[in-house]
């Protein structure tokens, strides 16, 4: 009985070194992620000075934050609900602080799940077959949309999102646009796609200050 409850103990005691190995592993990886994102791009790391001395080491970079050519962004991990259910997501934000712009949403989709949408909610036709394949559109102001969404930038958006394995939205809402992810893999592509993201939204920022100017 001893030998069974000593055996057990150890058993128990390898699997708990085993999830905190996991655990660790992918915080380091996430880690190396955003301190190579912050390299690129300029950004200071940012941690929550309310968490407790361990919690903070392993945590030590919980957000970036910084200037891309004049416009502020940040990259953070919240949680958000996603069917009724919190997920923990990475977020990227990006200052676009334009009055009385309409919001809009870009939702990468399969091309099943697009024509199964589009008999139940309102989605804005590009006339781009390519872009409406692949993206699930949603604007207050359709007329507005289309005109920000040139074919370069289209054809952009498409390059940095198809064949990707993991696919965020895009959402312009209050003056600023966000870029959310969930389950980033912090690799080199991780890396690579946060930073073609910055690139993406900087170019609709500046569409939207270009038509809001016009308008």
């Amino acid at each position: 009985m001893i030998r069974l409850l000593l055996l057990t103990g150890i058993l128990l005691l390898g699997v708990l070194g085993l999830i905190c190995w996991l655990v660790r592993a992918v915080i380091g990886r996430r880690k190396a992620g955003l301190k190579a994102l912050a390299d690129r791009l300029s950004l200071d790391s940012i941690s929550d000075p309310n968490r407790l001395v361990w919690y903070r080491r392993w945590f030590s970079l919980q957000r970036l934050q910084g200037l891309y050519r004049g416009h502020e962004i940040i990259v953070e991990r919240t949680s958000q609900r996603f069917s009724g259910r919190f997920k923990s997501v990475e977020v990227l934000r990006f200052a676009c602080p334009c009055v009385g712009v309409p919001a809009f949403e870009i939702h990468p989709v399969s091309p099943l799940a697009y024509r199964l949408r589009r008999f139940r909610s309102r989605l804005v036709s590009t006339g781009d077959a390519p872009f409406d394949g692949f993206f699930a559109l949603k604007a207050e102001s359709p007329a507005f949309v289309l005109e920000l969404l040139n074919a370069p930038i289209r054809e952009r958006l498409l390059q940095t999102f198809k064949g990707q394995r993991a696919r965020g939205v895009i959402c312009f809402s209050g003056g600023e646009l966000s870029y959310v992810e969930a389950s980033v893999p912090w690799s080199s592509s991780g890396v690579d796609r946060f930073e073609s993201m910055v690139q993406r939204l900087y170019e609709l920022s500046l569409a939207v200050k270009v038509f809001t100017q016009e308008g």
